[in-house]
Order: structure tokens, then C-alpha cells, then sequence
């Protein structure tokens, strides 16, 4: 699991994560039934994303994306924000 920080959030959509050792990547993010995700808060990926790439998560309950079967899916994210988890899953990209 890996564990990104959002340093920054430029247009609602261009992030850029931060990890443990410092090292930044700017990504593409988009939140469907949802509330979106804050400066300061921590997204833990299964697989680390590509820099410079986009991706859109929704709820686990959306009819878009795949059927997830288990937690270790690389298709899941979790928010952490003041020790709340949600659960998303990747609905595209």
C-alpha cells in the first residue's frame, strides 16, 4: 500500500501528492458521489498511480467501474481525513 499525502490541489482536479521521502507527483483526480478529498489529507493507493495520469473514483457502489472482490484490489483508494477512512473505487483511468 502506498500511502500519498495532497500537498496541493490547482483547478479541482490537478493534485499533487507527496510521499514519505519527499518526492512529489502531480496527478489527474476526479470524485463522483463523493465529497472530494482536501489539502492534507493522505490517499493510500494499493499500487502506486502514474505520474501525470488521470483517474476518476466513486463510490463502491457505482454501476461504473469494475466489481471489486477484495481490499488488496488495485482499483481501490482510501481518504484519510482526521482518522476517516472512505473507501472508493476506480470508476476510469
Amino acid at each position: 500500500m502506498v500511502e500519498l499525502k495532497i500537498k496541493k490541489i490547482e483547478k479541482n482536479v490537478n493534485y499533487v501528492l507527496e510521499n514519505k521521502s519527499g518526492g512529489e507527483i502531480p496527478i489527474v483526480l476526479e470524485f463522483h458521489d463523493c465529497e472530494n478529498p482536501e489539502v492534507g489529507d493522505v490517499l493510500i493507493f494499493n499500487k502506486e498511480p502514474k505520474k501525470n495520469q488521470f483517474y476518476a473514483f466513486g463510490s463502491l457502489e457505482s454501476g461504473f467501474g469494475r466489481k471489486i472482490i477484495d481490499g488488496k484490489d488495485e482499483d481501490l483508494l482510501c481518504i484519510m481525513r482526521n482518522s476517516k477512512k472512505t473507501i472508493l473505487k476506480r470508476i476510469y483511468g
